[in-house]
């Protein structure tokens, strides 16, 4: 019973995906929005909901080594699993955009999390409110700086 909600789950989450792609493109093309500015919110979001609420709940319950996991994990899947995958497919070229704005936020966003993660004299490797607070505003000026530099398409 298992394997088949199992088996169950997988398949919704590949419509949804087919869903949610399929209604992200049509939204950039109604709206002349760049893709890659609905992926980085509509999609980016969408998908991230699930590992939001794991993270939250595993937060709430004591156990912040699923939700710090969950988050590095994730971004390790991202970053080398879904690129790797894609680039194997079809090449994925990289915009100057791409290599001056995009690709240094991300960078930014791990060192970031990496030296809240250190151990310091004056402090326990910990990350709080007022971290957790900072990183929410970097996310809000990031996207902002995002949304602002890229250029709507036309048509």
């Amino acid at each position: 019973m298992t394997l088949l909600f199992l088996l169950l789950g997988l398949g919704l989450i590949l419509a949804g995906a087919s869903l949610l792609t399929d209604g992200a493109a049509a939204l950039a093309r109604r709206f002349r929005i760049p893709e890659f500015i609905v992926g980085l919110t509509v999609v980016a979001v969408g998908t991230s909901t699930p590992e939001l609420i794991v993270s939250v709940l595993s937060a709430a319950g004591g156990h912040s080594g699923m939700a710090i996991g969950n988050v590095v994990g994730s971004n390790l899947f991202n970053v080398f699993v879904i690129l790797g995958v894609c680039a194997l497919i079809a090449p994925l070229p990289l915009t100057p955009q791409n290599i001056r704005r995009d690709i240094p936020i991300s960078l930014g966003a791990s060192v970031l999390l990496l030296t809240l993660c250190l151990p310091l004299s004056h402090r326990a490797a910990t990350i709080g409110r007022i971290e957790g607070a900072a990183m929410l505003l970097l996310y809000a000026a990031a996207l902002w700086y995002t949304v602002r530099t890229t250029p709507r398409t036309s048509g």
